[in-house]
């Protein structure tokens, strides 16, 4: 019986067709872990660096930088200063992140608090307050602390940095 075979083959065939559609759907749907900007620097710290607690996120903050904006206003402060010495791994992790800000009042009332202490803070950090946006395929953030200030661990590939744009001098 030649057309009850190729009813069972196209039953088959069809079957198989859509085994193939769920395993590439699969494929797909599976994250791909991404690489940190320093993870030749961070990968060895203990217990991980960025911490667990870091997220992905999307959200404006703002940033110290130089005006116009290069691309050292986007260095960690390890890389700035790589003869920094940390008491710890938290620390030493800390210090390949990017300082940021929840808002511009926190991050101006930073500004004038580390002046206070940092003789050559325009040099070292900047002298105007840009703001910007990073996003969940930028990187990770860690939970901002009471002053606003955030961690963020920036991805090899992201291109947030060109978002970011000065919006005044800092006093």
């Amino acid at each position: 019986m030649p057309g009850f075979e190729n009813a069972q083959q196209n039953q088959v065939d069809e079957i198989v067709q859509a085994m193939q559609i769920e395993l590439v759907e699969e494929d797909i749907e599976q994250h791909v872990a991404a690489e940190y900007l320093y993870s030749q620097h961070i990968s060895a710290l203990v217990p991980q660096c960025p911490p667990a607690e870091a997220t992905e996120c999307d959200k404006e903050c703002w940033r110290f930088t130089l005006n116009p904006i290069t691309d050292n206003c986007f260095w960690p402060p390890k890389r700035r200063s790589p003869q920094r010495i940390a008491s710890d791994d938290a620390q030493e992790c800390s210090m390949w992140a990017l300082s940021m800000y929840e808002s511009e009042v926190q991050a101006t009332r930073a500004y004038t608090m580390l002046a206070k202490n940092m003789k050559n803070i325009k040099k070292a950090i900047g002298d105007h307050l840009a703001r910007g946006l990073v996003t969940c395929s930028d990187g990770k953030c860690m939970p901002a602390n009471r002053k606003g200030h955030f961690d963020f661990h920036p991805y090899v590939d992201a291109d947030f940095a060109n978002g970011f744009q000065v919006i005044r001098a800092l006093p």
